[in-house]
């Protein structure tokens, strides 16, 4: 029975009589039979503008097209090559840290060395004042000699420069520079006929989880050399995309969703990139400098999932807008 009418609400109605059902559950019936036949009312604009889009071939073709269109999903993959030394202290830090080390200077306990100096010292005045010798005080080696022979493996030691020969040379390529800092590689690759800075990317095909075709695309753009562990299977961030109508994949796919993973370099483990045939050119780059090479709003989306915590991309006035836009 058709209850969407008022002919079907009062034959219900009449049927109802014989249940116990109150006038307000009546009255109720009444107002959804109302609702339901009353004629949907449709916005002039709207059906305007369907009539103009319908009126040519071609309007009628993209009509149609939309709805057989779809979204293409990409994995991407953010490989990021974590900072081998510490990144300079700046002159606040260093005061601070001056005013720790006086501090625990200050208040901590003697070591066993400082101890020993001091016994030394008085065994030393000891002999002095007696002009003797015991045999139980005789020491192999005293502290002085200690401190000394410290100074000299001191003296010997050369630490690594900070600055590597790839910093000095412009290498971008290189894994070895920008030490204290973050690297992450970008791939320069072919989309849509124009070649643009992006993360690792590549089409999903059916069958497989989003993280495994980002792994595939990772293999495929880098070669087997680069090890990499992935920070767990969910995506850390998105961006889309449409097609130009004038290219051939437009045809079939609405324009790209592109989900990004995050991954960490083994740089003990990795070895020189072997590029694949639609990589023009690949750069292991930091923030600043992906954020000069890449599209604005692609920047804008990989950016949420960059952190960095230490002032080394800061400049020396930075403010507190800058803080906040690098999600100090």
């Amino acid at each position: 029975m058709n209850f969407t009418t008022n002919a079907g609400l009062q034959v219900m109605l009449r049927a109802s009589k014989c249940l116990p059902i109150n006038r307000s559950c009546q009255r109720r019936f009444l107002q959804i039979g109302n609702a339901f036949a009353s004629p949907r009312r449709v916005n002039a604009e709207t059906l305007h503008s369907n009539k103009s889009l319908v009126k040519t071939a071609a309007g009628r073709q993209a009509a149609a097209d939309l709805h057989v269109r779809k979204w293409q999903l990409l994995s991407a993959v953010c490989v990021e090559r974590s900072p081998v030394v510490s990144a300079p202290r700046t002159a606040a830090e260093e005061e601070f840290a001056a005013l720790l080390a006086q501090q625990e200077l200050e208040l901590s306990l003697l070591s066993d060395h400082e101890l020993q100096k001091l016994s030394d010292v008085r065994k030393a005045k000891k002999i002095v004042d007696t002009d003797s010798l015991v045999d139980e005080e005789v020491v192999l080696e005293t502290s002085q000699d200690r401190e000394d022979n410290w100074n000299e493996q001191l003296n010997r030691f050369t630490p690594q420069p900070r600055v590597t020969e790839a910093d000095k040379n412009g290498n971008l390529k290189s894994i070895n520079r920008k030490l204290d800092r973050k690297l992450y590689l970008a791939t320069h690759q072919i989309l849509g006929g124009t070649p643009q800075w992006v993360f690792p990317q590549g089409a999903w095909t059916a069958g497989e989880g989003l993280r495994e075709t980002a792994e595939r695309v990772l293999r495929a753009a880098t070669g087997e050399q680069l090890r990499v562990a992935f920070l767990g299977s969910t995506p850390c961030g998105w961006y889309k995309y449409k097609y130009p109508m004038e290219s051939e994949i437009a045809k079939e796919f609405y324009g790209a969703k592109v989900f990004f993973f995050k991954a960490l370099l083994d740089l003990k483990a990795s070895k020189e990139i072997l590029p694949a045939k639609d990589v023009v050119d690949y750069k292991w780059l930091t923030r600043e400098e992906l954020q000069d090479v890449m599209i604005e709003k692609y920047f804008d989306r990989v950016e949420r999932f960059m952190f960095e915590f230490n002032g080394a991309s800061l400049p020396v006035d930075a403010d507190h807008q800058d803080l906040v836009r690098l999600n100090y």
